[in-house]
This record gives structure tokens, sequence and C-alpha cells, in this order.
């Protein structure tokens, strides 16, 4: 992990993946607010970027899972929570299937279609490399000074397709449970990846105390409400 391990004697683990070609970087200003709140924030580095940049981006879930798993369960013995967004909800959804469940005190989600809704056409995965560059520009997320660098987006676009690879051929496991806790989802209300109405089918995957909330704003609405979204999962992780 880029920014260190979990304190074993220190607040709540709060471990975060990132969003499709982002990094853990992400939620590097989201540290210090959360540890104000009594979490320790942990972002993943998911390999093929940044300080993971020698490896090979993954491209195969269950593979990814796997070693995420493997690397996770020993430091899920103690109370702990998941949070991601975008294709990051999905491995933190996954994730929460597979790691200690006595422990986990909160799923959180955000902006990304619920695990029964497959991603609808065009799959950017499939697309070379000229028609991903284009779809990169209308979309939010990328740099500028990367799509303005041919030399840069071609470090950048193996591990943005392998991401894309990851979440387009995801397939709902009709034996997929749900979650004996809430699971929070949180969107913005003008994503054009994900509706509300979508995103509201995620609360079928928690108890009955799960919740929706939206934010105004695209699919990266959540920089600009770091702090009222860290409220809102502060104020569920009280004690089960």
């Amino acid at each position: 992990m880029p920014f260190g391990l979990p304190q074993p004697n220190a607040a709540l683990p709060l471990f975060c993946f990132h969003h499709a070609g982002g990094n853990a970087a992400s939620w590097r200003e989201w540290i210090e607010p959360a540890r104000k709140r009594n979490m320790q924030l942990c972002p993943i580095e998911l390999p093929g970027r940044a300080s993971r940049f020698a490896e090979s981006a993954r491209d195969d879930l269950t593979a990814l899972l796997a070693e995420l798993t493997a690397v996770l369960t020993p430091l899920c013995q103690r109370p702990y929570a998941l949070l991601g967004h975008s294709l990051g909800a999905l491995i933190a959804f996954e994730l929460a299937q597979r790691l200690p469940a006595g422990t986990l005190q909160g799923v959180f989600v955000s902006g990304r279609r619920p695990p029964h809704r497959p991603t609808p056409p065009p799959l950017r995965h499939l697309m070379n490399d000229r028609q991903l560059t284009v779809e990169l520009q209308g979309l939010e997320g990328t740099p500028p000074d990367v799509l303005q660098h041919a030399e840069l987006l071609a470090l950048f676009l193996p591990a943005l397709r392998a991401d894309f690879t990851l979440t387009e051929r995801y397939r709902c496991d009709n034996a997929l449970q749900g979650l004996d806790l809430p699971l929070q989802a949180f969107v913005g209300d003008n994503d054009a990846e994900v509706s509300v109405s979508s995103m509201k089918e995620w609360l079928r995957y928690g108890d009955s105390n799960s919740q929706l909330r939206s934010f105004p704003g695209g699919h990266f609405y959540l920089q600009q409400h770091r702090e009222a979204l860290l409220n809102a999962i502060a104020s569920h992780l009280t004690p089960r």
C-alpha cells in the first residue's frame, strides 16, 4: 500500500478502491480529514500504475479479487470498512463477500451500476487506442496533460484498458449474497455513467437500513463533496 499499512492500535481502517484509470493517490487528500473522524484511510494501489507501474495491470477480476483477499484478510481481523468509486465500488462489494464478515463494519459504493446491471455498449475495453483516446476526451477523470501527450497516453492506456475489462466483463453470480449490514450508496445527480435510479438498486444488497444519497455533480462529484461524504461514512461506522 503506497500510504502504509493500517496501524493496529489506531482508528478503524477504511480500505479504498479507485476508479478505472485511477490510482491510490486519488484518495490522498482524504487521509487527514478521515483521521479527524476517527478513520484510518487505506487507499489500495492496483497493479500497473503509480507505485506498482512495473507490474502488469490485471484484467481478470476473479484473479485480482483472490490477490486482494490474500493481502487484506490478515488486516481485517479487527473492525474495518470498504469504500470504492466506479470500478472500485465493484471491487469493494465483491471483497465484502470474501473478507471476514464478523469484523466488517460498513460497505460504501459510489458511482457504478449495481452488480446485476451489465455494462451497456459500446464497451471501451474493445476499442482500439485511437477510439479509446477519443472516448477519454469526453469523460471526466483523465488529466489533460495525459491526453495532450502521446508518450504519457501510451503509458496510461494499458492500465485503463485492463480496468475497463474488469468492470465491463463482470457478470453477477446468481449465488451472490446480500450483506448482513447497511450498504451505503452515493452518486452524483448528473452522472452520465450511472443514474440515481439505477444506483438505488444497490440497496437490495444490504439490510433494511441501507441508504442512497445523491450529491450535485457528475461522475467525479466526490472530489467536490469530500467532507460531506466522510461525514456520512463516519456516521455509519458505529459499533455493531
